[in-house]
């Protein structure tokens, strides 16, 4: 969002410092052909399903995430919080967490399913991949609309300049006024088009994808934790396991959290 910001107001503040008549660079005939153009083409050329959630995806775009970097060391925490409860109660102690608070997660209420069934460890995680896949799977169809929304609204900003240059040219006769109206919608309709593609689609396009990624690797590591947990591995053991997968900026103080539980189940 900030980003988002502080391109559109430098892009603001560089208009106001060229002109005093700043109303000239709003166009409602301009914005209409670059918007119809690329919706219709993303219609088109894609699942009417994807395209929506390509729109909600942009509007995703200006606020955080549910799986931010930041939120992958408080998964972590939380997956130890996991095996200390597995040690201590077995493993369908697990099954109150899956149907508690955490019921929307697909992965660990079927996860926890698989272990507390006591399903052999290789079949556990084959299918628990899967599911991490294919849930990276269905989000790249939102990301390639949202670049084909990059791509096409150049294209239809230059066919609005293309329709301003025809209204200029079949003007210049009989209506004077005309003219300018057609140069103004021909040059607006390429400004808007590379505008909504660089600060629009494109960069939606982009966090949707990174967002992709790491909810992808957050559910690696609750993945790996419950095929630890099938394994009858210890805490300590799944502590290891999850430090050889985390950046070392995200690095989780495992002791502190053991404190944490030690204290809170004394």
């Amino acid at each position: 969002m900030a980003g988002f910001l502080v391109g559109l107001l430098l892009f603001a503040a560089a208009v106001v410092m060229s002109t005093d008549n700043v109303l000239m660079f709003f166009s409602v005939q301009s914005l209409l052909l670059v918007l119809g153009g690329t919706f219709a083409n993303a219609f088109i050329s894609f699942q009417a399903r994807y395209v929506l959630r390509a729109f909600t995806a942009i509007a995703q775009m200006f606020y955080g995430s549910k799986y931010e970097q930041d939120l992958i060391v408080m998964e972590s925490k939380r997956i130890i919080g996991w095996a200390y409860m597995a040690r201590k109660s077995g493993v369908l102690s697990l099954e109150k967490t899956a149907d508690g608070k955490e019921a929307h997660d697909h992965l660990l209420k079927y996860g926890i399913r698989l272990v507390a069934d006591n399903k052999p460890i290789d079949e556990v995680r084959s299918l628990l991949d899967n599911v991490v896949q294919s849930t990276f799977n269905r989000t790249l169809p939102v990301v390639s609309v949202l670049k084909g929304m990059g791509s096409s609204a150049p294209a239809f900003g230059m066919v609005g300049t293309l329709v301003g240059l025809i209204v200029m040219l079949d003007s210049m006769s009989s209506d004077p006024d005309g003219l300018g109206r057609g140069l103004a919608i021909a040059l607006l309709t390429t400004l808007y088009g590379v505008l909504m593609a660089r600060l629009v689609f494109q960069p939606a396009a982009d966090k949707t994808l990174q967002r992709a990624y790491i909810e992808q690797f957050r559910n690696k590591l609750i993945v790996r934790c419950l095929c630890c947990i099938s394994a009858g591995k210890s805490p300590n053991d799944i502590e290891l396991e999850l430090t050889s997968m985390l950046d070392p900026a995200l690095q989780v103080d495992f002791a502190k959290v053991k404190q944490q539980r030690s204290g809170a189940g004394g």
